[in-house]
């Protein structure tokens, strides 16, 4: 009977490090998004590579010493590339393909989660090249790029918070066992609020407003639970400890990498909806 009072001061301490963390975090990528250019460009390739070097060490694990290096130069290597050429999508699209290849066939012959690590390819070049070109080549890419962040970032909190609060009956077991409905409707609930100040800041209808901030909130949460999926898939708890509360850049960055990919395609293949949101 004593197991919750002794857990609740190691959440609190988990908490109160989650918060100053993302308090750091949260501004430093909004001063790059801001600032665009140079400043971006430099933080999303930090990013990327960790996020590479992650990947690595999840699929491929401590063995294979010589296949493991190959691997991860492989996955850094189309990182930053996608990254560099994010205004390019076709020769991002080349560099995915490439980078799965090589990165899948050197862990084929390691045996070691060939398919994972060649999905590793799509997952660790698309989404971070997609970040950068929303910025630089969509019409008032800033603007929706802040505000892609914003609902991303309230998404995680709310969802955390309920979750924490609530608890309830678990969202998906069989990929993450600490996901709760209470938290996903949490999320949702904080998005479509941050959806309607982005509506009045920026004008545009609020419906638009709303339905395209719940759309970013429920692919977020898609994309986390994707990596919660793949780390118990590869049996282990954290990407890596780098993001003290949150565990690694793939941790912090999962529901990001799949809104950021969202949003490109959809100023890509359906850009007439931007109009009805006051952008584009």
């Amino acid at each position: 009977m004593t197991r919750p009072s002794d857990d609740a001061p190691k959440a609190d301490r988990n908490f109160l490090i989650r918060a100053a963390a993302a308090a750091v975090m949260a501004p430093a990528g909004l001063w790059a998004v801001y600032a665009g250019g140079d400043v971006l460009f430099w933080a999303t390739t930090a990013c990327a590579l960790i996020a590479a070097l992650e990947w690595t060490r999840m699929a491929m694990g401590p063995e294979h010493r010589i296949l493991r290096p190959v691997v991860a130069g492989v996955l850094c290597a189309g990182a930053v590339g996608a990254v560099a050429n994010a205004q390019a999508p076709g020769a991002v699209g080349i560099i995915a393909v490439l980078t799965a290849l090589l990165a899948g066939g050197a862990a084929a012959a390691a045996r070691r989660f060939p398919a994972s690590i060649a999905f590793g390819g799509f997952y660790l070049t698309f989404p971070f090249a997609a970040f950068v070109w929303i910025r630089e080549s969509a019409p008032e890419g800033q603007e929706i790029l802040i505000c892609v962040l914003a609902l991303v970032f309230v998404t995680d909190i709310g969802a955390y918070l309920a979750g924490r609060g609530f608890g309830g009956p678990r969202l998906a077991p069989w990929g993450s066992p600490n996901k709760t409905w209470a938290g996903a409707l949490g999320g949702l609930l904080c998005a479509g609020l941050v959806a309607v100040a982005c509506g009045r800041l920026l004008g545009g209808g609020l419906l638009a407003w709303i339905a395209a901030g719940l759309a970013i909130s429920i692919v977020s949460q898609a994309g986390d639970l994707l990596e919660s999926v793949f780390k118990r898939h590869f049996g282990v708890k954290d990407a890596s400890g780098v993001i003290p509360g949150h565990g690694g850049m793939l941790d912090r960055l999962d529901g990001l990498m799949a809104a950021s990919l969202f949003a490109a395609g959809v100023l890509t293949f359906a850009p007439g909806l931007t109009a009805h949101i006051g952008a584009g």
